[in-house]
């Protein structure tokens, strides 16, 4: 544990709430150092004038505002930085489909429930104006209609979709998870939600004949 401790603010803060038992008091005041120190500040000194980063809503991976977004969260940026903030509001602004689902190509033509789930995710954990609630709404209901009996989701229809059962299912329930977090009055959503952790608790890892299906999730490796 010395060794972890021993890091970035990004891992020592969850480190002292997870592991070490400290009071609240304390890795709370460590959490606050994000922004201005450590892995955190030099993501969010890179980000474009526009909000964006490197350019770019999605493509290029690692670099792009989503996933930069997605590592601040992993790293526990503090709720309402203002920069994130920014990117999710980019997000929403360059990416909102039929006002339900996310969609940063024009040309894409088939919907992708994971990455929708992954956007409502990151802009309820992060935080976003009230003026966008009403879309964080439509996005966190457009999953329902979508989940199979069995609890699961799959991206869409498309003929490889369902390699990605496992995915899609945790992303759209962490989506729903810090959706109600962020607006508590959405009880409504539970039922769907339940079934989603139940599925996920049934199937480690989505295990066939005793392996995962993708070789790489038993890895510790990051990026996820």
């Amino acid at each position: 544990m010395i060794w972890l401790l021993d890091s970035d603010p990004a891992l020592r803060w969850q480190v002292q709430r997870d592991l070490a038992g400290v009071e609240e008091s304390v890795w709370q005041q460590e959490r606050q150092r994000l922004p201005e120190e450590g892995w955190c500040a030099q993501l969010l000194q890179l980000q474009d004038p526009d909000g964006l980063w490197n350019g770019s809503l999605y493509n290029g991976k690692w670099r792009s505002i989503t996933c930069t977004l997605y590592l601040l969260k992993l790293f526990g940026l503090p709720p309402d930085t203002p920069q994130a903030v920014i990117g999710c509001e980019r997000l929403l602004q360059a990416g909102l489909y039929r006002q339900c689902e996310i969609r940063f190509s024009k040309g894409q033509a088939i919907q992708l429930l994971g990455v929708t789930s992954l956007v409502l995710s990151l802009c309820c954990c992060h935080g976003v104006s009230e003026q966008y609630y009403a879309s964080l709404r439509s996005i966190a209901e457009y999953p329902g209609a979508a989940q199979h009996v069995d609890g699961y989701w799959l991206p869409n229809r498309d003929s490889g979709a369902a390699d990605h059962g496992f995915e899609t299912t945790l992303l759209i329930h962490e989506g729903l998870l810090q959706f109600r977090r962020r607006f508590p009055a959405n009880d409504h959503l539970m039922i769907t939600e339940t079934a989603g952790q139940e599925f996920l608790l049934r199937h480690p890892l989505f295990l066939q004949d005793g392996e995962p299906i993708k070789s790489q999730w038993p890895s510790f490796s990051f990026p996820p």
